[in-house]
C-alpha cells in the first residue's frame, strides 16, 4: 500500500472520508500552523513601515524567516523527548507547548512599539518564527501519525485549506484591522486566536499508530538520515522532492512583479489573489484529495506535475494578450486550482515517506530539501527575466517542469516500491 487510495478495492466515498474526525480536525490545526507565519514577517514588516521605521532595518526583517528553513536541526529533539504532560500524546504535548508560547510571544509583541526601538521587536519576531517552525514540526509529525493511508489525501488538502485561511486572517484581515483597532490590538487578537487553537489541540484525537521513541539523542539525529538512505530507490525520491515544485516556485516568485509591470493595481492583484486564489486553492486541494482516494499517488503526482507546468503558460498568455481583470482571474484561478491539487499530493507523498519513529525529523528534512533547493535555483529568476523578457521567462519556467515529469514517468515502479517498503514499516 503505497498511497492513500492506491488500492483499487478502496470504496470509501469522498464525503464519508471528509466527515471523519481525523480529517476535520486538520482544518483548525492547519489554521493554527499558518497563523504565525505572516505575523512575524510580511504583516510585521507592514507595521514597521507604517510607523516610519528605517527602510534598511525593515529589509533585515526578512531574515526572521530563517528558522522555517532550518527546523530540521532541532526536530530530532521532538522525536526523542516527551514533555511532562505527554498524557495529551507525544505530538500534541509539543504542539500545545508551542502554541502556548506563541500566544505569549504574540501578546508580548503587541506591547512593543516600533517608534521606541525595533531591536526588541526583532528578538520577539525571531522567537515567534522559531516557535512557529517548532509547531509545524510537531503538526506535520502528528498528521503523519494520525491519518490512515486512505485519509492522507483529504487530510492534507483540509490542512492546507486551514493554513491558507490563516494566512488571509494574518495578512489581509490584519491589515484592515490595524486601521480600525491599531496594530497592537490587532496582534492581541491574533494572540487570542492562538489561545483558542490550544483548545482544539487539547481535544484532538490520539494517533492509532504506537510509535517507538529513539533510544538516544544521537540516534534521534542520525537514524532518520540513515534509515532513509538505506531504502530502495532513494535517489529517485530525492529527485522528486527537489524538482516537484521548481517550475511553480520560479513563476510564483516573479508573479507579482510581472502583474505590476502589466499595470494591474495592487488592489486588483490583492483582491484576485486573496479571493479567487484562496477559493480555487481550497477547491483544487479538495479535488486533489478526492482524486488520491481513487488513483495511485505516483500517477497523480505525474498528472499534477504536467498540469503545474502548463499553468505557467497562462502567465505567458497574459504577457502577450490585452490585459483584463477577467483574464487575470482566469489565469490566477487555474494556477491556484492546480497548485491546490499538487500541494495536496505532495504533502501526501511526504506523509507516506515518513518512518513512524522519525516522522518529525524526516518531514522537516524533506520539506527543507524541497524548500532550500527551490530558493537556491529560483534566486537568479530576476536575471533570467531580464535576459529573456516576460514571454521567454514563462516559457523557460514551463520547461523547468519537464525534469520532474521525466523522473516520475521513468521511475514509477521504483517509487512505488519505495513507498511499499515504508508502508510495511508504518503498518
Amino acid at each position: 500500500m503505497d498511497t492513500p487510495g492506491s488500492d483499487p478495492n478502496v470504496t470509501t466515498s469522498g464525503l464519508r472520508l471528509f466527515c471523519r474526525q481525523h480529517i476535520l480536525i486538520m482544518l483548525p490545526l492547519g489554521f493554527a500552523s499558518g497563523l504565525p507565519l505572516l505575523l512575524s514577517q510580511k504583516t510585521l514588516i507592514a507595521w514597521l513601515a507604517d510607523t516610519g521605521t528605517d527602510i534598511r532595518a525593515v529589509g533585515l526583517f526578512s531574515l526572521v524567516a530563517l528558522p522555517y528553513s532550518l527546523k530540521f536541526l532541532w526536530a530530532p529533539l521532538m522525536d526523542r523527548y516527551q514533555l511532562g504532560f505527554s498524557q495529551r500524546g507525544h505530538r500534541r504535548a509539543w504542539i500545545l507547548a508551542s502554541q502556548y508560547f506563541l500566544m505569549v510571544a504574540l501578546a508580548t509583541l503587541a506591547t512593543l512599539s516600533p517608534e521606541a526601538a525595533y531591536g526588541p521587536i526583532a528578538v520577539v519576531a525571531v522567537l515567534i518564527a522559531f516557535l512557529s517552525a517548532s509547531q509545524d514540526i510537531c503538526f506535520d509529525a502528528y498528521r503523519a501519525d494520525l491519518l490512515l493511508p486512505e485519509e492522507r489525501g483529504f487530510g492534507a488538502a483540509v490542512s492546507v485549506a486551514g493554513y491558507r485561511i490563516a494566512m488571509i486572517v494574518a495578512g489581509g484581515l490584519a491589515l484592515v484591522l490595524s486601521d480600525v483597532w491599531g496594530w497592537q490590538n490587532t496582534y492581541l487578537m491574533m494572540a487570542g486566536l492562538m489561545g483558542v487553537s490550544m483548545i482544539v489541540t487539547w481535544i484532538a484525537p490520539d494517533p492509532v499508530v504506537h510509535r517507538k521513541t529513539p533510544t538516544s539523542l544521537g540516534k534521534a539525529f542520525t537514524e532518520p538520515w540513515s534509515e532513509f538512505i538505506k531504502r530502495p530507490a532513494t535517489l529517485w525520491v530525492l529527485l522528486v522532492l527537489l524538482l516537484f515544485k521548481l517550475c511553480d516556485a520560479l513563476a510564483g516568485l516573479m508573479a507579482i512583479p510581472f502583474l505590476l509591470d502589466l499595470k494591474f493595481s495592487m488592489t486588483e492583484i490583492g483582491a484576485i489573489y486573496q479571493m479567487v486564489g484562496l477559493l480555487c486553492t481550497i477547491a483544487g486541494g479538495l479535488l486533489g484529495g478526492w482524486i488520491l482516494t481513487r488513483m495511485d499517488l505516483i500517477t497523480a503526482l505525474l498528472i499534477f506535475a504536467i498540469l503545474q507546468a502548463l499553468t505557467n503558460l497562462g502567465f505567458l498568455l497574459l504577457s502577450v494578450l490585452p490585459q483584463s481583470q477577467g483574464l487575470l482571474a482566469t489565469v490566477i484561478g487555474f494556477e491556484q486550482f492546480v497548485s491546490g491539487m499538487s500541494i495536496a499530493a505532495f504533502v501526501t507523498l511526504l506523509i507516506a515517506l515518513c518512518h513512524p519513529a522519525h516522522s518529525a525529523t524526516q518531514f522537516a528534512i524533506f520539506t527543507a530539501l524541497a524548500g532550500l533547493f527551490t530558493i537556491v535555483v529560483g534566486s537568479p529568476a530576476g536575471y533570467l527575466q531580464a535576459a529573456l523578457g516576460w514571454p521567454g521567462f514563462f516559457v523557460a519556467s514551463t520547461v523547468l517542469g519537464a525534469p520532474v515529469v521525466f523522473v516520475l514517468a521513468i521511475s514509477r515502479k521504483a517509487l512505488r516500491g519505495h513507498l511499499k517498503h515504508v508502508a510495511t514499516i508504518q503498518a
